[in-house]
């Protein structure tokens, strides 16, 4: 059961068939909720990335066009169903109607590095 309105591209990688379905509940939502889901297409790229101190990360890239615009979002995490889940909320966030002034998202920013930077600290 593949969407022909999802696209996914795998770099050092392999997907299983559960990962796969994961992708496709969590992001052909998203296809319709643009134009109807009409001439919509998603993008989707996953990169595995080992690191000797601190070991795999997932690194996922959607783009979603439809005929007028393109949505981008970027997400990565250790664990791979985090990473779809990041960058759903992020692509419907960048989606929505509600736009963030350039301060909001500056404080944003700062927030998600101040707490991924002080958790990674304590776990380790």
């Amino acid at each position: 059961m593949l969407s022909q309105k999802v696209h996914i591209k795998v770099i050092n990688v392999e997907l299983t068939d559960d990962q796969n379905l994961q992708i496709i509940k969590k992001l052909t939502p998203l296809t319709r909720l643009v134009n109807g889901g009409r001439g919509a297409v998603c993008d989707v790229v996953i990169r595995k990335i080992t690191r000797t101190w601190s070991g795999v990360v997932y690194c996922v890239l959607v783009r979603l066009e439809t005929d007028t615009q393109t949505y981008y979002a970027v997400s990565n995490s250790h664990r791979f169903s985090r990473a779809i889940s990041q960058v759903r909320s992020e692509l419907r966030r960048t989606m929505s109607k509600e736009y963030f002034s350039d301060v909001d998202k500056v404080k944003y920013m700062q927030q998600e590095v101040h707490r991924g930077y002080f958790s990674e600290l304590f776990v380790q």
